[in-house]
């Protein structure tokens, strides 16, 4: 991904870093103009522009894994992960309500975890979010899920599993 290349060579240019932010807020869109020429973006690319925005706004790549991994780990950061108790924390509300978005939600909703992805020092994939993104339906809900509740052994499975090996190794 050329224009994803440009950018992280250019991390510390904050006049570009700026432009591109405005392609974030509808109405300042036409100041991220030159920006998007200049990364060779089209500005009716609408996948694009949006993650060249995140970007510019959270700089961190984190190569490797979707955005319900980067939900998952956002969890996790702030100490939200494997409750106890069967009360959603609030990334986990947040992520289901993201999951629900139709086309024109998603992006909001992207951005304000991305927002927390960064107050959190969490990396996101951008070249797998526009992709994510540009393929948006169930299929990518689908793989978000997966990626933030990954498949687990129940409790009660793991303690039978422990408690068999523990009567093979014993004399």
């Amino acid at each position: 991904m050329k224009w994803l290349e440009m950018l992280q060579a250019r991390k510390d240019d904050r006049g570009l870093f700026a432009q591109l932010r405005c392609s974030l807020v509808e109405s300042k869109r036409s100041r991220a103009y030159p920006a998007l020429a200049r990364l060779g973006i089209a500005l009716d690319d609408k996948e694009k522009v949006f993650v060249a925005g995140v970007y510019a706004t959270h700089p961190l790549h984190a190569a490797g894994g979707d955005f319900g991994e980067t939900c998952r780990k956002l969890e996790m950061a702030q100490g939200d992960g494997n409750a106890q108790d069967d009360k959603m924390s609030g990334i986990e509300k947040r992520f289901v309500h993201l999951l629900s978005a139709e086309r024109s939600e998603i992006y909001s909703r992207v951005l304000r975890l991305a927002l927390y992805a960064k107050a959190n020092g969490v990396g996101i994939d951008y070249e797998k979010l526009e992709s994510d993104l540009r393929y948006w339906g169930d299929k990518t809900r689908q793989q978000w899920a997966l990626s933030f509740w990954p498949a687990s052994t129940p409790a009660s499975e793991e303690a039978d599993s422990k408690e068999h090996v523990d009567n093979l190794e014993a004399p």
